[in-house]
């Protein structure tokens, strides 16, 4: 995901026939969506499953198409400027293992 100056936009992504995301697909920050806070945070976010969580299985848009589950880590520019992240998203309850992790 890429971060500009009020949207979030899906920069590269997987040819996954299950992924909703189209390259290019943006949204507002208005959400605070998975990624958006990790741009905010720039630390590791792990969601194994919104729906049993308080905190996101309400307005959130990835949610509401099915994108349960959510492992993102940010990415910086060198200046450190925040770019956006990488993450990974399920449909299914997923906790994502250390390896996940390390590959991230």
């Amino acid at each position: 995901m890429k971060l500009n100056e009020d949207t979030i936009e899906v920069f590269i992504k997987n040819n996954s026939e299950e992924n909703p995301y189209k390259p290019g697909d943006e949204i507002k920050l208005i959400y605070g969506l998975y990624c958006e806070t990790v741009c905010g945070t720039q630390k590791q976010l792990l969601v194994p499953d919104a729906t049993k969580s308080k905190v996101w299985k309400d307005n959130n848009p990835d949610v509401d198409i099915n994108m349960i589950s959510y492992l993102g880590l940010p990415i910086n520019w060198p200046d450190r400027e925040v770019f956006g992240t990488v993450c990974l998203l399920d449909n299914k309850e997923n906790s994502y293992s250390k390896d996940y992790i390390d590959l991230l």
